[in-house]
């Protein structure tokens, strides 16, 4: 949700949430690459100490992600259809229920129709990363050219 925040967009007075970090979409690409996205419910199922030891490792990077991609999902996807159920959800976190029990109340217990829908949005998301393949062909003055091109 910080995220989402620092994208905030000033648009002719009116305020805009949603900004891709294009940063987020790129290691989510290098994470499929190699075969290592976590599935939905490893990722909804972290504890907090888990999510700070994590973030201090090699992992850190891809749980950022893809939990930034979930929140994006749910706060954006298909003209914002989550983003209602979302917002019970932190309510019901607000209210001191556990994240697993507010989740489960506002989403359902089967966690697989939103896997499918996750696993799809970052597809989505993936699709508008570079790929890192193409700019490590280039040589250093096609680099240079394309940087300095309009």
């Amino acid at each position: 949700l910080l995220e989402e925040q620092k994208r905030v967009k000033d648009l002719g007075g009116t305020m805009r949430l949603g900004g891709i970090h294009p940063e987020h979409p790129l290691t989510l690409r290098l994470a499929r690459d190699a075969g290592g996205l976590l599935p939905l419910e490893t990722v909804m199922k972290l504890t907090g100490q888990e999510w700070l030891d994590n973030m201090a490792g090699p992992r850190g990077s891809l749980q950022y992600a893809q939990s930034w991609a979930l929140c994006h999902l749910l706060l954006h996807a298909e003209n914002g259809r989550y983003a209602t159920m979302f917002e019970s959800f932190l309510k019901q976190l607000d209210k001191g229920v556990d994240g697993d029990t507010a989740f489960k109340k506002v989403f359902g217990a089967d966690l697989k129709p939103l896997a499918v829908k996750y696993n799809s949005y970052m597809d989505e998301l993936i699709a508008k990363a570079p790929d890192p393949k193409k700019n490590e062909n280039r040589t250093g003055s096609d680099k240079a050219s394309k940087k300095n091109s309009p």
